[in-house]
């Protein structure tokens, strides 16, 4: 018995070594060391790729801790204390929401708020709009196309704060451009819309400055219009859509996003120089530094939630819809092709 136990396992033992030294078994060692090698290198790549972006990022966090955050805090204290400047420093004297019922009572700062207000509505369509239609000009094949381009950008380089302070001075003053009581229509509105007749006769009497502030918007488009896919335009013209169609359908909701970041920097450009009357009180409020800092906190407090608001509104008007090109239209292609791109966009991303 124990012989005959013995010599089967004995054969049981050479029937696999035999088995793990056969072509099969070798074959299926390879294939999974074949699938578990990339498993182990994507996981450690994808520990790496988790950490690299934090590591980016962490310069501009910091910064924007330091120069954004912090800062945003301490005029968030100082907008409910009145701040002295005294001998050993800054004191602070909690008063509550005095510095806000001064600022709305104080006729100076709520008509330059009205001004920022009417400065956004009425400049920033209008840099949007007419930057564009430059962007769309100068994004044609035609000869000395370059130079037409540095041209539109030239004064950007060139002119500084000061100067462009000086050209609103003197545009606003006797030779101005536009008399509201000279024109009808300007006439009727400002009979029945007089803060828009203001605001219109002000836009036309700034012009050299308005063409100034879309110098980094028509490069801004420019970059956009050129990153549409050109075999659109051809499927859109195929199916029978004209220029007009493809300017409403195909190139205005590509370059909503663009359009997007050109609200928010215009914005930001705009309320920055001195043609923004509350950014001029706000900085004549920084300079007496003795008594009214906490009214200048308060001010710029007040500032920046026009500002954001503002911008609010532009990003629900410009936001990106789910469908570009709608369906009922003549050319369905059209959209096929947008979606295709839109996956060749993703796919290159990844």
């Amino acid at each position: 018995m124990k012989k005959m136990w013995q010599k089967l396992t004995q054969s049981v033992k050479e029937f696999w070594s035999k088995f793990k030294q056969s072509s099969f078994v070798k074959s299926l060692k390879l294939r999974f060391q074949r699938k578990n090698k990339p498993t182990t290198e994507m996981k450690q790549s994808g520990r790496e790729n988790k950490k690299t972006p934090y590591f980016l990022l962490l310069p501009w966090l910091i910064g924007l801790v330091v120069f954004v955050v912090l800062p945003m805090l301490m005029i968030l204290f100082m907008s409910v204390n009145d701040v002295l400047k005294t001998p050993q420093g800054f004191s602070f004297d909690f008063n509550g929401i005095d510095n806000f019922l001064f600022a709305f009572t104080n006729p100076e700062f709520y008509q330059a708020l009205f001004g920022y207000v009417g400065l956004l509505v009425t400049y920033i369509p209008v840099i949007i709009i007419i930057s564009f239609i430059i962007a769309l000009l100068l994004n044609n094949d035609f000869k000395f196309r370059t130079v037409f381009r540095v041209m539109f950008f030239l004064p950007v380089v060139l002119l500084s704060n000061a100067t462009l302070e000086n050209i609103v001075s003197t545009s606003t003053g006797e030779n101005t451009l536009l008399n509201v009581n000279d024109v009808f229509i300007f006439s009727m509105i400002d009979t029945y819309i007089p803060f828009l007749a203001n605001g219109l006769e002000g836009m036309f009497n700034v012009l050299i400055v308005i063409l100034w502030f879309t110098g980094v918007p028509i490069i801004l488009y420019i970059n956009g219009l050129q990153k549409i896919n050109h075999n659109i335009y051809e499927a859109a013209r195929i199916d029978g859509g004209n220029a007009w169609q493809i300017l409403w359908l195909i190139i205005i909701p590509n370059i909503k996003s663009t359009a997007l970041v050109i609200t928010i920097f215009s914005v930001v450009q705009v309320g920055i120089y001195n043609i923004n009357p509350l950014y001029y009180l706000l900085e004549e409020q920084i300079m007496m530094t003795a008594t009214n800092l906490g009214n200048a906190a308060t001010y710029a407090l007040l500032y920046t939630v026009v500002t954001f608001i503002f911008i609010g509104i532009m990003v629900l008007i410009l936001r990106d819809k789910d469908v570009v090109v709608p369906e009922q239209k003549r050319y369905v292609r059209t959209k096929e092709l947008y979606d295709m791109q839109k996956a060749q966009e993703a796919m290159t991303n990844e």
